[in-house]
């Protein structure tokens, strides 16, 4: 069976937005601006095409572990509601994307002073 990864990711992405719209009532369309935001600053950064495709890969799905977490999030915990990290990092370990990167789901909410360990493999 071949699957699409670009068209698995846009799906996964579109099904982020509509658990953002159940939970919120709307949606902000969150993953897409993040991952915009991100690839215009791996453009900023010269990072290599490779680079800034795992960045949006990445930048998309950093909230994935939001789909497992459901019955802890409400409008008013959906920040703070940092498990949806630790089950996104296990969530996108199985993935075929780039596994050169470690931990980027993980620290997803973090200040960049606070990480520890932090890196590529």
């Amino acid at each position: 069976m071949k699957i699409n990864l670009n068209r698995l990711l846009i799906s996964a992405s579109f099904i982020l937005d509509f658990i953002e719209m159940d939970i919120l009532k709307n949606t902000t369309n969150h993953g897409k601006r993040v991952a915009y935001v991100s690839f215009k600053l791996g453009g900023k950064y010269n990072l290599t095409e490779e680079e800034k495709s795992d960045l949006l890969v990445f930048s998309l799905l950093h909230d994935i572990g939001a789909v497992e977490n459901l019955k802890n999030l409400t409008k008013e915990g959906l920040e703070k509601a940092l498990e949806h990290c630790t089950i996104g990092e296990e969530i996108i370990r199985e993935f075929p994307f780039s596994k050169k990167y470690e931990n980027i789901i993980l620290y997803h909410h973090e200040n960049y002073e606070n990480i520890k360990n932090y890196g590529s493999k």
